[in-house]
């Protein structure tokens, strides 16, 4: 059954710990922007999304699989919001290949990527976000880059795994955009503490070096004034990143100077600002007290409030007076919540003077241990693991489940860098940028770690809650409503005029043909011409019949009714940093053509890792025409135009687009002319196109007329050269390609392929300086035409999980082949008991000795557990 969407806003006051010093107007103008930040906060809560993987790194072929851990609110409970999960799977240029919509229950959910359709090798990025995420900066949504390999047909592939990158001339065209900076060949950053360079105070500045690869350096030097006076040292603390005390001056230009690689240099500071405030945030050796202290250089009557929150919420408030330009106050450690605080001083215009982020570690955690059945297990082993959850402190909640990895360590891609699900959800998650190895900062909490994670928090310039929209909420925009389901959402209009189309009736049908299943409702439209249905869950694809009517629920004047339906906008798509992807890189010898493209990342040599095991290939059926045979495994480019005829059907702007003009919008290497005697010249990167339709060869004039929303796919074929032909021994048509050691067509030049030479009997031979451009029609077994007033279409439930395949050896013959798993086993939700415990059983491999256990969870009040731990350490 469906029911109509309705939204409502509650509006609660958090307690806040506050001390009055000033007048009662100053203090309730002050407290007012704090109460602004904390309704605004609890109005409009904000999610996070970590994922648990599998693995760390893929090759063509594999599956990814994954488990999402939803949360919100001041204690990172999970999500009691939305219901729907959005996961994506981009390539590394920036185009969505596949997508996940995935029932979000206690604040969980689990899918997979198959990787056997990839067309490439390279760095794919995983993101992951709720609809309500998309109301903010984008740097908040779940984003992870995984290295893909080659696909691996022998065991020598997994010694030294390849990943081939297309060259220029046969690179897709980028949707990623590049860094915004111009990155040097050293680099040294500056952050003074509390935002500002302030003249005449003694200040803090953090510092960060790196590389051009994005790695953090580790350096010594000096800081000196114009006349070469040396005022302090450095040292790098670690990843770079350090800091150092110094007084700065307005008509004095300071630099630091330091030694790299036997070369000198010397960069400038910042210049110091006039006027200004200092804070400085130091927490005691001896209790553990938090010390903030203020500075300011200018006798000042500005009237100020320092705030410390976390997550968003305000939970500190004190009025700040100054005496002598300073002042100070003390925390206590119990009174600050775990994970990034903001500390801010703030003036009665509601603008920030100061800030500063500290971190505080998690006081009590859940106790994570596993233990093995044996000591080493033999090739085809059963192999038992027993696991123990705890909490000794016996406040919080043991969870119900918890997602668990063993992967076979000699197989293991070491992956990037990102940390697990406390680091995220905690540390990065509220910051920006890419943060190397964060889970080092976790691994001990001693002067050492606790000093470099407090540098860490000076160096990161973006804090995900936004002092200035939470202040001043009427600023702020809901674009995209919380989806506690699957909901269908649109809008009516007139055919005409365009105008809202008000209090008409819509009713709505979902069927599914082949289970015969089918969903009704209805609904009423808004003053808007807006409706809204929630559906009950359902999977996969489904057809979807809309119909209007007016309030008497007769047939409305059909002439006078458009129905347009809301789509799921995707994010932007974001730059990737530099550490992205410096880990692993291999170019092939054909790769090697240009090696001045500047395009091409840096050639870097693979680490040598040891992979001595093949994994099977995962079996994909393939579900639409173009899927099959020859054609998809020798594209380089494929549009898959499912989405955009919905989207062109939903919006009606570019419905009537012809196939030529969504190529050139959406391919800047397509070019189209008219020449004089009024007909079509098409090019790809300036070489003629062999169009091929529905598998069989047709000229430009067949392809003129051709509209888009009659489209299914298009595959392109440039990387050498192509011909298509028909197999009168098979009866099939195929695709062949001109490449080097190809034993189906001969590589041969333009004059070659003119004359018939070397051409195989069966090829109908193309020019094989042509490109190859495949089209395949959209065929509607379903189809019925859309009348006005109705809308005929699919819409997407959410995804079926599909079990992890995990061999049990106990009463089957083992296999004559080698089993190579490199996941031996893939569990998002493990069942633990009342006390915590939790036992799981499976098989090894074909010859595993060393297993790796990767296993995460979050309980119901928001405590992160996670256990990595090795059978042979």
């Amino acid at each position: 059954m469906f029911r109509c969407i309705y939204c409502f806003l509650v509006i609660v006051f958090a307690q806040l710990s506050t001390a009055f010093c000033q007048s009662d107007s100053v203090k309730t103008h002050l407290l007012s922007f704090v109460k602004s930040v904390n309704a605004f906060n609890l109005n409009y809560p904000q999610e996070k999304v970590y994922l648990h993987f599998d693995n760390t790194g893929y090759f063509i072929g594999e599956n990814m699989w994954f488990k999402a851990y939803v949360v919100s609110g001041p204690l990172n409970q999970p999500t009691t919001m939305s219901g729907v999960l959005y996961v994506e799977l981009l390539t590394p240029e920036g185009r969505i290949v596949q997508s996940n919509k995935l029932k979000i229950e206690k604040g969980q959910a689990q899918g997979r990527f198959q990787l056997g359709h990839l067309l490439h090798a390279g760095y794919y990025e995983v993101r992951a976000y709720t609809r309500m995420m998309l109301n903010w900066d984008s740097s908040g949504i779940f984003s992870r880059v995984f290295p893909i390999f080659d696909r691996a047909t022998t065991t020598a592939d997994y010694i030294n795994p390849k990943m081939t990158i297309p060259i220029k001339s046969q690179k897709i065209p980028e949707e990623r955009p590049k860094p915004n900076t111009k990155i040097n060949k050293i680099n040294m950053l500056f952050f003074p503490e509390g935002g500002n360079l302030v003249a005449g105070l003694q200040q803090n500045i953090a510092f960060k070096i790196f590389t051009d690869d994005g790695r953090g350096q580790n350096v010594d030097g000096y800081i000196c004034d114009s006349k070469g006076n040396k005022l302090t040292t450095f040292v790098s603390l670690r990843q770079g990143i350090g800091k150092f005390s110094v007084t700065a001056y307005e008509d004095e230009q300071l630099s630091a100077c330091f030694t790299f690689n036997g070369k000198d240099y010397t960069i400038p500071l910042p210049h110091a600002e006039s006027f200004g405030y200092v804070i400085t945030a130091s927490q005691l050796p001896t209790n553990g007290n938090i010390q903030i202290a203020l500075q300011r250089n200018v006798q000042s009557e500005e009237n100020t409030g320092l705030a410390i929150s976390c997550n968003g919420n305000i939970y500190i408030f004190q009025t700040i007076i100054f005496h002598d330009n300073s002042s100070s106050l003390l925390i206590e450690p119990d009174a600050l919540r775990e994970g990034v605080n903001q500390i801010v001083l703030f003036n009665e215009q509601g603008q920030i003077l100061c800030r500063r982020m500290i971190f505080i570690r998690p006081k009590i955690k859940p106790v994570f241990t596993a233990k093995f059945d044996k000591s080493s297990y033999k090739p085809f082993d059963k192999v038992s693991i027993d696991f123990q959850l705890k909490d000794s402190a016996k406040v919080q909640t043991l969870p119900s489940t918890f997602s668990l990895a063993v992967r076979d360590v000699d197989t293991n891609i070491p992956g990037s860098h990102t940390g697990d699900a406390a680091t995220n959800l905690l540390l990065s998650s509220d910051l920006k940028g890419f943060i190397e190895k964060p889970e080092w900062y976790f691994e001990a909490d001693d002067d050492l770690h606790n000093m470099a994670l407090d540098n860490l928090m000076l160096t990161q310039g973006w804090y995900r809650y936004k002092w200035q929209e939470m202040t001043h909420p009427e600023t702020f925009k809901i674009n995209h409503f919380i989806e506690d389901g699957l909901i269908i959402s649109g809008k009516l209009s007139s055919v005409i005029r365009h105008r809202e189309k008000s209090g008409a009736h819509i009713s709505i049908t979902l069927y599914d043909k082949e289970k015969g299943l089918s969903k009704k409702g209805r609904a009423i439209a808004d003053s808007l011409g807006h409706f809204a249905f929630k559906s009950e869950d359902f999977y996969g694809r489904w057809q979807m019949y809309i119909r209007t009517s007016d309030k008497n629920q007769t047939n409305l004047d059909r002439k006078e009714m458009e129905v347009h339906l809301d789509r799921q906008i995707s994010p932007d798509v974001r730059a990737y940093e530099p550490l992205d992807t410096w880990m692993y890189l291999e170019y092939d010898s054909k790769a090697e053509e240009n090696d001045n493209d500047e395009d091409l990342l840096d050639r870097r040599k693979l680490d040598k890792y040891k992979y001595e095991n093949l994994i099977p290939e995962t079996t994909i059926t393939a579900s639409k025409r173009w899927m099959e045979g020859k054609a998809i495994k020798s594209a380089n480019i494929v549009y898959d135009l499912e989405e955009e005829r919905t989207r062109e059907d939903d919006t009606g702007t570019l419905y009537l687009e012809t196939l030529f003009e969504y190529l050139e919008r959406t391919n800047k290497y397509f070019t189209f002319d008219l020449e004089l005697s009024g007909r079509h010249s098409c090019y790809y990167k300036n070489r003629p196109i062999q169009w091929i339709i529905d598998n069989d060869d047709h000229s430009i004039t067949d392809i003129e007329t051709l509209n888009i929303k009659n489209v299914e796919a298009i595959l392109i074929n440039d990387r050498y050269g192509a011909a298509w032909g028909h197999d009168p021994l098979s009866g099939s048509d195929s695709i062949n390609v001109a490449s080097a050691g190809d034993e189906d067509l001969e590589l041969m030049t333009p004059e070659e392929s003119a004359s018939g030479e070397s051409t195989p009997d069966f090829i109908q031979q193309a020019n094989l300086v042509n490109n190859t451009v495949l089209v395949y029609l959209y065929i509607d077994k379903n189809a019925v035409k859309d009348r006005i007033g109705e809308r005929n279409t699919v819409v997407q439930g959410y995804t079926k999980y599909v079990d992890f395949y995990s061999p049990d050896y106990e009463y089957l013959v083992l296999p004559d082949e080698k089993d190579f798993r490199r996941t031996l086993y893939w569990n998002p939700s493990v069942n633990v008991d009342d006390n915590g415990k939790a036992k799981v059983v499976f098989y090894n491999n074909g010859q595993c000795s060393n297993m790796e256990i990767d296993a995460t969870t979050v309980t119901q009040n928001g405590g992160i557990a996670v256990l990595k731990d090795k059978l042979n350490k």
